[in-house]
């Protein structure tokens, strides 16, 4: 007698969950059958298969008509059988950049222990999230931490280091984290970090500060020898050890920003076969002089079919939307922050390479080169980068010498521009 189809489910289940576990075990992209709660506009709890690990979807913003991305957050630590915290994630974050929030729960509470094994439950989450949100451009996304979330962060960072399925963001956002680790070289990150000045002295192994220290000070010393992103933030605030609806949303102006220049925003299977698919992947690594390119030889191509010459055009038409999206970046920058402008000015030349459209981003960086402005920005910059771990001394108070060179330097730019606002911050700071 044939099994019914009914009883095979459970058993489908079972299989599925065990590829994807197999899979993540392994740290190679995982695959996930959509669900039943796929398509789903609301919030709502679901179990990874891994013992002790779960996790709260919130997609009551997602918009299937609009590329969508991730927001994964590893909370506090503490025994947590669910994570329903999105008071400061929605109005923020979600719902303005179409983003599906992900909190992790774990029954342990512990950071410390079986990192990897946290670290694979949030990736199961990913998989699952993406196929039951078919707008959702891998590598577009936030992965965010409090406290001690950030210890998973830091081993999770290291083994994905760039936007793609296995690692699905493009920005960093630490609040009050403990990030135990180093950042990947290569720059297709942006960061936030956010420490409380009450909580400056709190920690066991190291400080909040040192932590915050050590990890920024990384990030400025790549920037500086253009191996790392220059858009990265360091916002003290005066606060203990709490998250604050404030710093969210300082962060996701980050997000908002470098995402434009660094984060994939094709959806791979919207060109799933014919000639374009092989120039998705070009797109989204930011090749755009290659893309557009190889493109235009398509579209030209007399045996080039018709209905593929529409969607090669249709991939054009995104490629060229986003570089028109970077050059109005660029240009709102110059006046507010010409440090950032020039840094994502040199990013659009060099994605488009040897193509016509590099012209304009050239142009932009050679302006630049010769503007009082930006070279007295640019000096302040090097003496912050220079100087930035006495910015940050065990307890939260400058020699009177840092908290000149502080104030030099946020007058040295725009009020406006991030090296300017991190130093006027350290200003703040009482002195000895």
């Amino acid at each position: 007698m044939p099994t019914p189809i009914a009883a095979l489910r459970p058993l489908a289940l079972l299989v599925a969950t065990i590829a994807i576990l197999a899979a993540a075990a392994k740290d190679v992209p995982l695959v996930a059958q959509p669900s039943t709660n796929k398509g789903k506009l609301d919030a709502y709890h679901v179990q990874t298969g891994i013992p002790g690990a779960s996790y709260n979807v919130n997609a009551k913003f997602y918009d299937s008509a609009r590329p969508a991305g991730l927001h994964v957050f590893f909370g506090r630590e503490g025994a947590k059988e669910k994570d329903e915290t999105w008071r400061e994630f929605e109005e923020t974050t979600l719902k303005p950049h179409n983003l599906v929030g992900i909190n992790l729960a774990f029954k342990d509470g512990d950071y410390r222990q079986d990192t990897s094994g946290k670290i694979k439950a949030a990736r199961i989450a990913c998989a699952q999230v993406i196929a039951d949100y078919p707008r959702i451009v891998p590598g577009r996304g936030i992965l965010a931490a409090f406290s001690q979330g950030g210890i998973a962060v830091a081993q999770w960072v290291a083994a994905g280091k760039e936007p793609s399925l296995a690692f699905p963001f493009s920005h960093v956002s630490l609040y009050s984290t403990e990030f135990r680790g180093t950042a990947p070289e290569g720059g297709r990150l942006s960061w936030f970090i956010a420490l409380g000045i009450k909580e400056w002295e709190r920690g066991e192994q190291m400080t909040a500060s040192q932590y915050a220290r050590d990890l920024m000070q990384q990030l400025l010393l790549q920037a500086a020898k253009k191996n790392g992103c220059h858009d990265v933030y360091l916002s003290l605030w005066d606060k203990g050890h709490e998250l604050k609806i404030e710093e969210v949303a300082a962060s996701t102006e980050i997000f908002a920003r470098s995402e434009i220049a660094l984060a994939p925003f094709v959806n791979p299977a919207d060109f799933a076969d014919g000639p374009a698919a092989k120039w998705v992947a070009a797109a989204n690594a930011h090749a755009f002089g290659a893309a557009l390119t190889g493109l235009d030889k398509l579209i030209d191509e007399a045996k080039t079919a018709e209905s593929d010459r529409v969607r090669l055009m249709d991939l054009r038409g995104r490629i060229a939307g986003r570089i028109e999206d970077l050059a109005g970046l660029v240009e709102r920058l110059r006046e507010s922050d010409p440090l950032l402008a020039a840094y994502y000015a040199r990013l659009g030349s060099a994605q488009l390479g040897k193509h016509e459209k590099a012209a304009a981003f050239t142009a932009v960086q050679t302006a630049l080169a010769k503007d009082e402005v930006y070279l007295k920005a640019a000096r302040a910059h090097e003496a912050f980068v220079a100087a930035f771990a006495s910015f940050m001394p065990p307890q939260p108070i400058l020699a009177p010498a840092q908290k000149d060179l502080a104030a030099q330097i946020s007058g040295a730019g725009p009020d406006s521009a991030a090296t300017m606002r991190m130093a006027r911050a350290f200003c703040a700071l009482p002195a000895r």
